[in-house]
C-alpha cells in the first residue's frame, strides 16, 4: 500500500481498479487522476466496490497544475446518490487530498425506482442539480411504466420532465 501516492485502504476487492493514472512525456506529467475506492462487506466473501472520490490535475508544461474533484455517495446497491463535481480545487499531488479553492461548485442529488421484489433498483427516477448557493440549476424526473413518480414495474420509461427555469 502507497498512501503517499494516493493509495487508499487497500483490500483485495479493490484488484484491478486503477488508483493513480498519470500521462507524461520525457518533458514532464500533463495529467495525473487520483481514485479512491471504497468497499462494502456484503458477506460470503463479496463486496461491493465504489469509486469514492476522483481528482484529476493538469500541467501546462511546469511545476504549476490546475485541478478539480469530484466525490459520490452511494447507497447500498452501488447506485450514485449524490454526486458533487467541486470545479477548481487545490489537490495534494501525491495524495490526492483536496481543498475548494472557488465557487463554482456543482451538486447533483439522485433518486431511484425501487422495486426490490423484482431487483429492480437503478432506474434514475429524479436528478436535481444545484450550484455552489443552492440555487436549483437543473431537474429531471423519470416516470416509469404508467405509474406514479419513483414507481417501476418493468422499468419502460413512459415519461419523462425537465425543469426549465423558475
Amino acid at each position: 500500500q502507497s498512501a503517499t501516492q494516493g493509495e487508499f485502504a487497500d483490500h483485495i476487492s479493490k484488484k484491478g481498479r486503477p488508483y493513480r493514472r498519470e500521462v507524461s512525456s520525457t518533458t514532464g506529467l500533463f495529467t495525473s487522476h487520483i481514485t479512491k475506492w471504497t468497499h462494502q462487506d456484503l458477506g460470503n466473501d463479496r463486496y461491493l466496490v465504489v469509486q469514492n472520490t476522483v481528482t484529476n490535475l493538469t500541467w501546462d508544461g511546469d511545476a504549476t497544475h490546475r485541478d478539480t474533484a469530484q466525490t459520490c455517495v452511494h447507497d447500498q446497491y452501488g447506485n450514485v446518490t449524490q454526486q458533487v463535481s467541486w470545479g477548481e480545487v487545490a489537490v495534494h499531488a501525491n495524495t490526492g487530498a483536496f481543498s475548494d479553492i472557488g465557487t463554482d461548485k456543482l451538486t447533483t442529488d439522485i433518486s431511484y425506482a425501487l422495486n426490490a421484489a423484482k431487483n429492480m433498483v437503478s432506474l434514475p427516477s429524479q436528478e436535481t442539480t444545484t450550484d455552489q448557493s443552492l440555487n436549483k440549476i437543473a431537474e429531471t424526473k423519470h416516470y416509469y411504466d404508467g405509474l406514479a413518480l419513483g414507481s417501476v414495474a418493468k422499468g419502460n420509461e413512459t415519461k419523462q420532465e425537465q425543469w426549465v427555469t423558475g
